[in-house]
This record gives structure tokens, C-alpha cells and sequence, in this order.
């Protein structure tokens, strides 16, 4: 009889044994695929990130290979060529309408819509699935010529061997260094807006403002 139910407790015990050993096992299995998923999920965040600074300096291209060119020697490289829309350079004279978050609704428009009114097209990059759509814009509420009543100005200072010391000694006074410009004349604000489609429909958008002699 002792022989026999000490044989029923061990097995009783082995048994109880491999209830925890599976309860582990399913821990463990359930630890792991936790892991696993996090661990994906981190690295198509990383992805991620690493696309929209691709796309940052992708965008550097439409000033170097669009604007830039057109304001220096293109299109829009005088004044009076400035003061009405055009199409054909992405250009509009007047400030375009945008949504709550300051960006062009032209830009959030379709490709058919976008191109009926701007003709000089987006910069497609193939080969790395990147696509920069832009627009620039003068910050002026009317197209013509620039008005102080209408449009956003700026001052650049610019002169040869002035430094900041001078500039500022030289505007609070009223008189001008001997042998140095103080300041560029007035000058209207422009802005370049940029929509920028990546890989995994990545999208960002990026703006800046300038001025022109």
C-alpha cells in the first residue's frame, strides 16, 4: 500500500510539474513575439525617419535646379516680371491661399488641377521614388507693382567691408559710414513652399521665405 501511493504522488507531482513548465513555455512564446513586434515596429520608425531626411535634402533641389536659376537669370529675374502671375515658372504675384497648418491649398490639390494652373511641373526623381512639387509665392495681397500698404517688405543688409557694429551705429544715428551701404532698399518677401512624396507614402512639407534685389 506505501509502495503504491508514493507512486501515485510522484506522478501526481510530475504532473503538476509540467502544468508550470507549459504555463513558462507560453510566457516565454508570448515575451518573444512581443519582442519580435516591437522590434519591427522601431525599425519602420526608423524607416521612416530615415526617408523624411532623405526627403529634407531632396528638397534642396527645387532651390538649386528651379529657383534660384529663375530669380537669377530666368523668368522672374527683374522686378516687372515679378509683379503678375506666371504659370509657366510655378509663380504666383499674389499670396495663395492656404489651409490651418500655412500650406498653399495648391499644393494639396490633385496633379490635374495643380498643373492646369502651374505648368512648370514637379521634379520626379524615379529612380528614388521622390517626387518635389513647389510653388512660390510673392506675400503681397494683389498682383502688380510692390506696395508697402499691400505687401509683406524685408531689409537686407548687404555692403562691402560693413560689419554689424557699423550697420547698427549707422541706423540709430542717421548717418551713413563713409565709404559703406547701410542697407538695401526695401524689398517684397517671397515664399517657396514644397511638398515632398517619398517611399512609403513618406510626405513632408517645407517653406522658406526670401528676398531679391
Amino acid at each position: 500500500m506505501r509502495s503504491m501511493h508514493s507512486n501515485v504522488c510522484a506522478s501526481r507531482q510530475q504532473g503538476v510539474v509540467l502544468i508550470f513548465a507549459m504555463i513558462a513555455l507560453v510566457i516565454l512564446l508570448i515575451g518573444a513575439v512581443a519582442m519580435v513586434r516591437s522590434m519591427s515596429v522601431s525599425l519602420f520608425t526608423a524607416g521612416n525617419f530615415g526617408f523624411k531626411r532623405d526627403l529634407v535634402n531632396q528638397s534642396e533641389r527645387v532651390l538649386q535646379e528651379r529657383v534660384i536659376p529663375l530669380f537669377t537669370s530666368g523668368a522672374l529675374a527683374s522686378g516687372a516680371a515679378r509683379e503678375n502671375d506666371r504659370g509657366a515658372s510655378n509663380y504666383s504675384a499674389a499670396i495663395l491661399p492656404v489651409n490651418a497648418q500655412g500650406i498653399p491649398t495648391a499644393l494639396l490639390s490633385g496633379p490635374s488641377s495643380f498643373e492646369a494652373t502651374y505648368s512648370a511641373g514637379e521634379i520626379v526623381l524615379s529612380d528614388q521614388a521622390v517626387t518635389l512639387r513647389y510653388v512660390v509665392d510673392r506675400l503681397c495681397t494683389a498682383a502688380g507693382a510692390v506696395n508697402s500698404n499691400a505687401c509683406l517688405l524685408g531689409v537686407e543688409a548687404e555692403g562691402v567691408g560693413i560689419n554689424s557694429q557699423d550697420l547698427a551705429t549707422s541706423t540709430a544715428s542717421g548717418v551713413s559710414v563713409p565709404g559703406k551701404k547701410s542697407a538695401n532698399p526695401i524689398k517684397p518677401v517671397y515664399r517657396i513652399s514644397i511638398r515632398a512624396s517619398g517611399p512609403r507614402r513618406t510626405e513632408s512639407y517645407f517653406q522658406t521665405t526670401f528676398t531679391v534685389g
